[in-house]
């Protein structure tokens, strides 16, 4: 029931991501991610540009697809942006068996105009069994 209610949020948060391309700016990718229990899982990331409200907010989802499925939607708030580098803010809810929150701060570097890697740091505030996550992994502009 859970795996289907993260996959039915994921498919939904794609095709709303997918309508509005027209002036905005969609990131997809995958990575690593490093933590407690389990202690490293493979991730899908898609990011999303919010610049009708902020210049500097960005959405992000990203889901735990090994070794078990989880997600996260979180907010990116820019607060550097220079030379390639964008360091950033995180705030978000954890999609998981029990639910929680993100506190954390990332970091995205352009290798190209549309590669970028990213680098996030986060705190997961859960009822049962809060951890420390590291993600790294890279990006595609579409």
């Amino acid at each position: 029931m859970k795996k289907g209610f993260i996959g039915i949020v994921l498919f939904f948060s794609c095709f709303l991501f997918a309508i509005q391309t027209q002036a905005q700016v969609i990131k997809m990718g995958a990575g690593a991610e490093l933590r407690g229990r389990p202690a490293a899982g493979l991730i899908a990331k898609t990011t999303y540009r919010l610049d009708f409200i902020d210049e500097k907010l960005r959405s992000s989802f990203d889901m735990m697809v090994l070794p078990r499925l989880e997600g996260n939607l979180d907010i990116h708030y820019s607060f550097f942006s220079n030379f390639g580098i964008n360091a950033y803010g995180i705030g978000g809810v954890n999609l998981a068996s029990n639910f929680g929150a993100n506190v954390g701060a990332g970091l995205m570097y352009s290798f190209t105009e549309r590669i970028y890697g990213y680098w996030e740091s986060k705190y997961i505030i859960k009822q049962i069994e809060p951890e420390a996550s590291i993600k790294i992994g890279v990006l595609i502009k579409l």
